[in-house]
């Protein structure tokens, strides 16, 4: 084979390696948008149903608190009136 026959085998041997290569960019171009979606997607179901996750929690929180509170009252009532 010729010069000529090298240049032009490595010409088409570059070209089908940079379409391959093109194709794989491509693929990942995809898969980074794919990737930054389902991230938004999170983000915004964490801001809703985590807010309201907590929301319900501090709900939770301030009804024990209350009646952790009343049992304190009802004991202290009990013991004064044991106390007579």
């Amino acid at each position: 084979m010729d010069d000529c026959g090298r240049i032009s085998n490595s010409v088409a041997s570059a070209r089908d390696t940079s379409y391959v290569s093109q194709q794989d960019i491509t693929s990942a171009e995809r898969s980074i948008d794919e990737a930054e979606r389902l991230l938004r997607e999170a983000e915004s179901l964490l801001e809703t149903e985590g807010a309201e996750a907590l929301r319900k929690a501090r709900e939770a929180q301030d009804r024990a608190g209350q009646q952790s509170e009343r049992m304190t009252e009802i004991a202290k009532e009990a013991r004064e009136l044991a106390e007579r």
